[in-house]
């Protein structure tokens, strides 16, 4: 018969700070790996939804109007703007008196 040999308590607590290490590090993985996978599927219906406008909007002047006029008041980034030829947002603003 074999017996295992008894750890002291400092040698037994390394190994549980080994093994609590690992776990961590597969835990940050698996976080990553969701997140990854959640990102990629938002994305995947953002892409979705908006083929979906685009083919509604095409040779459909009154759903391009709809979808222009929502664009126009929802990007206020320039660079996005300027992809859907928008004005600038800072050309938008009128002046308070």
């Amino acid at each position: 018969m074999t017996s295992k040999a008894r750890l002291s308590p400092e040698d037994e607590l390394e190994l549980l700070e080994k093994k609590e290490a690992k776990l961590k590090a597969r835990m940050r993985d698996k976080k990553a790996r969701v997140k990854n996978k959640i990102r990629k599927q938002d994305t995947r219906k953002k892409i979705l939804i908006g083929a979906l406008f685009l083919s509604d909007m095409d040779g459909n002047d009154k759903m391009e109007k709809f979808v222009m006029d929502r664009l126009d008041k929802y990007l206020t980034n320039d660079r996005d703007r300027a992809l859907f030829d928008l004005p600038p947002a800072s050309s938008n603003k009128s002046p308070t008196p």
